[in-house]
């Protein structure tokens, strides 16, 4: 692991993949590194692209072969992980690797790395508002809608624990600062 790199971490709905889309658009250093997952693919996305999409089979193939930098299942038989050749491959090319992750993902590959990785959370102003981006998103039951607004609610109680907490209410001002916060944790790491 040579490179630094930057987690961004919020609830479900909370604005990750859209917040680290218009950073990887900011600059041609920065790359996402393609998680792993078990639920199926929503409409538009693409394997190797937006997730590299396992099998539950697969998935625990590869946790048994320790081929995850982190993994977890956030909900029964659906995981998640960062498999260790995305960054290994992206370190190569000399990328800021940007990694979008569930709380527990991004905590434990801070303690890991520490000083190397900084670590965003997009925070929500209340959950309300969770409620009506997933509802708009329309790719949930009313069942797992109610499943992400509790962990929602678990998943903020963590937010002290990130090294920069940003208030996602506005797309272009989250944006500018998370880009000054990961300028600056990078100018430290260089020094």
């Amino acid at each position: 692991m040579h490179s630094p790199f930057v987690i961004i971490s919020s609830p479900s709905g909370g604005g990750k993949s859209t917040i680290a889309k218009k950073i990887l658009q900011s600059s041609r250093r920065f790359a996402k590194a393609v998680s792993a997952t078990t639920r199926a693919p929503r409409i538009g996305e693409k394997n190797g692209k937006d997730y590299y999409f396992l099998s539950v089979e697969e998935f625990r193939d590869k946790i048994a072969q320790k081929k995850f930098l982190e993994w977890e299942e956030v909900y029964i038989d659906k995981f998640y992980g960062t498999l260790l050749s995305e960054i290994e491959k992206l370190s190569k090319q000399k990328k800021i690797v940007i990694l979008t992750l569930d709380i527990h993902g991004a905590l434990k590959i801070k303690k890991e790395f520490q000083d190397r990785v900084l670590t965003i959370f997009l925070d929500i102003p209340n959950l309300e508002i969770l409620r009506e981006r997933l509802r708009y998103r329309a790719t949930e039951s009313s069942a797992s809608l109610e499943d992400r607004l509790a962990r929602a609610e678990y998943e903020l109680s963590y937010k002290g624990q990130f090294d920069i907490v940003i208030e996602n209410t506005n797309l272009t001002n989250t944006v500018e600062q998370a880009i000054t916060a990961i300028d600056e944790f990078l100018h430290k790491c260089q020094l």
